[in-house]
């Protein structure tokens, strides 16, 4: 249950996963763990901005500045 607290790592949402189901009162920790790695890995991910939609974004901030 301490590994929610760990940094990411898809080894251990995998561990946590297979200890599921043995016993209804650990399952709640081990949900809440899976939880948070899942919510580490998010806020480890890049957003990665094709080039068809920068060079959109930078047409519509030169163009009309003020609804920028």
């Amino acid at each position: 249950m301490a590994l929610g607290n760990a940094p990411y790592e898809e080894s251990v949402v995998l561990a946590l996963q297979a200890r599921l189901g043995q016993s209804a009162l650990i399952d709640e920790h081990i949900r809440w763990a899976i939880e948070q790695q899942l919510a580490r890995r998010a806020a480890q991910s890049i957003d990665v901005q094709l080039p068809q939609k920068k060079r959109l974004i930078r047409a519509i901030e030169k163009g009309l500045p003020r609804d920028a």
